[in-house]
């Protein structure tokens, strides 16, 4: 009897110490001293290649921000490398078609069917918009 106890109690106990390890893990998750992967490294870097890019960057400034995102050991010391610069870029709206009245009136004096491809072409894609 003693030895199903001791049984029954060994499960609760390591049922135990896994939710104490999942509490755990749920909190670290949370916090921003959470270590960094080698995605978002590279995801840092691919951001601080960007602002470069579009000038808010200059060359020295980037290879020592890139080389501290390679060398950052948790997200907090990434966050740290792109605090000063703006968010992600907003993407580009979509492209709006305008049909070309020029291009539309010759096209119907020189060829008619080619300015009925012109003017299908222009239909489907604002109707795909």
């Amino acid at each position: 009897m003693n030895n199903r106890e001791a049984g029954t109690n060994n499960s609760e106990a390591v049922t135990n110490s896994s939710e104490v390890v999942l509490n755990g893990s749920e909190e670290r998750a949370n916090s921003p001293a959470v270590r960094a992967s080698d995605a978002e490294r590279d995801q840092v870097a691919a951001q601080l290649q960007h602002h470069y890019a579009v000038g808010r960057l200059t060359l020295p400034e980037l290879e020592e921000r890139v080389a501290g995102a390679h060398e950052a050991r948790t997200r907090e010391q990434l966050d740290a490398l792109v605090s000063d610069l703006p968010g992600e870029p907003k993407a580009a709206a979509s492209p709006t078609y305008e049909i070309d009245s020029r291009l539309l009136i010759i096209l119907l004096c020189t060829s008619p069917p080619a300015a009925l491809v012109y003017w299908l072409i222009y239909y489907i894609r604002e109707k795909n918009l």
